[in-house]
């Protein structure tokens, strides 16, 4: 797999960071790419020290200083482990708001991929992704994998989440099933997992149609539906023709419902230990928000999760 080749290892202490740190050295090892290992101290520089303000002789000042010598040691500990596998590795430590260190780092640095392990602070909630995570995923512009255990080393169950109901000139979203599906196929080479891809369709309005207030034609309803149905189908093809399976088996679902309902039933079932998903979202303009489908998922799984970014996308986060 050769699309990562500059990848930020995020390694603070409230994260499931071992888990981030053996996926990136098994992805570093068989793609030749550089990993940086990152830790980033939380608030403005002085913090501790103004919070210990009041004991005696410095003791704050000395407390903070220690504290970053530690995460200082930790990060390089780590790229110096990376560098005896023959990895190429670099250590940094940031201060600041979490996410927000994170991806100056992705625009100050050109990285590619931003391998994280899943946040288990106070703002973790069982099953779900909330806080830094989804703050990350929401505004990084590179993809952004969050790992959920050691097993995200080497991935067996791949979920791609694609939307091939596109309206007419939104090549931004037809280029994001692209990626998604190359993503997925990619990982599935590399770790002979299996590959489910699933697309969920729905007709608007079916349930007012179905609620006896209108005089139709009997059978009315089934047909628009079942003309829906296969014309979803259609563009579901098409979008996979788009990115040839390459001698993989993939299981392709096309089932009805509403993608936040039906994305985490389906992983749940299935035992899909990674979803690789895009992030919908205007285009080219600064503020570009998560998509509510993709908000909804990402509040209801507990697996690892790629997501990914639409062509275009600009962070609100800025230099």
């Amino acid at each position: 797999m050769q699309r990562f080749r500059n990848i930020l290892v995020v390694v603070e202490d409230e994260s499931r960071h071992e888990a981030a740190v053996a996926c990136a050295l098994r992805l570093a090892r068989e793609t030749g790419a550089r990993l940086t290992f990152l830790d980033v101290a939380g608030g403005p520089p002085g913090a501790i020290e103004r919070l210990l303000a009041a004991l005696p002789d410095g003791v704050g000042a000395r407390i903070e200083a220690q504290s970053r010598a530690e995460m200082v040691a930790r990060v390089e500990a780590l790229a110096s482990g990376a560098r005896e596998a023959g990895v190429e590795a670099a250590a940094a430590v940031d201060e600041g708001t979490a996410y927000v260190a994170i991806i100056r780092r992705v625009l100050r640095d050109g990285h590619d991929l931003v391998l994280k392990g899943q946040h288990t602070g106070a703002s973790r909630l069982a099953g779900s992704y909330r806080g830094p995570d989804l703050h990350l995923m929401r505004k990084c512009p590179c993809p952004v994998w969050i790992v959920q255990d050691d097993t995200a080393a080497a991935v067996r169950r791949i979920l791609a989440c694609i939307d091939p109901d596109t309206g007419e000139g939104d090549e931004a979203r037809r280029e994001l099933n692209r990626l998604v599906l190359d993503l997925s196929r990619a990982l599935a080479t590399r770790d002979r997992a299996s590959v489910d891809v699933l697309a969920v369709w729905r007709v608007e309005g079916e349930g007012l149609l179905r609620s006896g207030r209108y005089e139709l034609v009997p059978g009315e309803v089934d047909r628009i539906v079942e003309r829906e149905r296969l014309q979803s189908l259609a563009r579901l093809e098409a979008a996979l023709a788009e990115v040839p399976a390459d001698g993989l088996v993939r299981n392709v679902l096309h089932l009805k419902g509403v993608p936040g309902d039906v994305i985490p039933e389906h992983a749940r079932q299935a035992g899909i230990d990674t979803i690789v998903m895009g992030t919908v979202g205007r285009t080219g303009i600064a503020g570009v928000v998560i998509g509510n489908t993709a908000e909804t998922i990402l509040g209801r799984v507990g697996c690892s999760v790629v997501a990914v970014k639409p062509p275009g996308f600009v962070s609100p986060v800025t230099l």
